[in-house]
């Protein structure tokens, strides 16, 4: 490839993986907008797909959340300039670790 031509990857991260990152909202960004009901329904989505019928936790469970886009803000990968998926990035964190926590059954 000729020097200076940047190229796309794409990749596919854990929760986990996707947070030993920090993450930067340039100015340029719109404002979080999302509402109670876009809330409520990411963490149902993402309760359907970490618990069964039973209410027991799914071992190795996947669920796609949609692309989150970025660019290195750094040159080193370090810190990334969030391009395309902030309301999910903004809302995740928090509840991430929350549910993370929960015992195999949930309550």
């Amino acid at each position: 490839m000729p020097n200076g031509v940047n190229t796309i990857e794409a990749q596919s991260l854990s929760l986990g993986q996707l947070f030993q990152s920090f993450y930067i909202v340039p100015d340029w960004q719109r404002e979080y907008v999302w509402t109670e009901q876009e809330v409520e329904q990411l963490l149902e989505d993402l309760l359907n797909a970490l618990y069964d019928e039973r209410r027991n936790r799914v071992e190795a469970a996947k669920y796609f959340m949609g692309s989150i886009v970025g660019c290195p803000a750094d040159g080193e990968g370090n810190d990334w300039i969030i391009i395309d998926g902030q309301q999910r990035m903004t809302h995740l964190p928090p509840h991430a670790v929350r549910y993370a926590r929960l015992p195999r059954q949930r309550r």
